[in-house]
């Protein structure tokens, strides 16, 4: 239906063959990101993450980040597809001859405990989780004062210019507008009633 009305090239088709079926004829297997090109990649068969729509945690495509894999557009028309670097292979794969998957479990788990860097996964360190954590600082700012205009929030507010999604901003600059109108309105009543108070202005 989506294709409906456009002209497509000769050898262009859609299949719903299980992808389990068609790796052992396949020569190229191209994506953004897919569970269905780690089995690829498993298979030996050519595989290349396009990387023209950006990398990051959204599209699930940030784990390819060191796979050796990623390539635009230009690359793959040069046919530059690129080899599965070994320790992203060895991350993201396991030897499982002679060895259960219970036992494959227990060893990927110990040797998980033992890493220096436990307690602190990578998804820590990514701009995505560093704006969470400036969104809520900014919230709990917005809530326990009127001011927010310090040093601090304006780091914040550039932060997330970069880094917040334009939706979230959107979100955020409303928020900020609805506080300013409430703040503008009180001191209007504020006012009123202090005029209304003073036996000067009465007279």
């Amino acid at each position: 239906m989506l294709l409906s009305g456009v002209r497509k090239p000769a050898n262009f088709s859609i299949d719903y063959t299980p992808i389990s079926e068609r790796l052992a004829n396949l020569d190229l297997m191209m994506t953004i990101s897919s569970t269905a090109a780690l089995e690829a990649v498993g298979a030996g068969v050519r595989t290349a993450f396009v990387a023209d729509l950006d990398v990051r945690e959204q599209l699930g495509n940030h784990i390819f980040l060191g796979s050796g894999l990623l390539r635009t557009f230009d690359q793959l028309e040069r046919d530059d597809v690129g080899v599965p670097a070994p320790p992203w292979i060895d991350d993201y794969f396991f030897d499982t001859q002679g060895v259960t998957p219970v036992e494959q479990i227990v060893e990927r788990a110990l040797d998980l405990m033992s890493r220096a860097d436990r307690g602190q996964p990578q998804a820590w360190r990514t701009a995505l989780f560093a704006s969470q954590h400036e969104l809520i600082t900014y919230r709990e700012q917005a809530a326990g004062s009127d001011s927010l205009t310090s040093d601090r929030t304006a780091l914040h507010r550039g932060i997330a210019r970069w880094i917040l999604p334009y939706g979230v901003q959107l979100q955020l600059r409303q928020a900020r507008a609805r506080r300013k109108a409430v703040r503008e309105q009180g001191a209007v009543h504020a006012r009123r009633a202090g005029s209304e108070l003073d036996p000067a202005r009465r007279a």
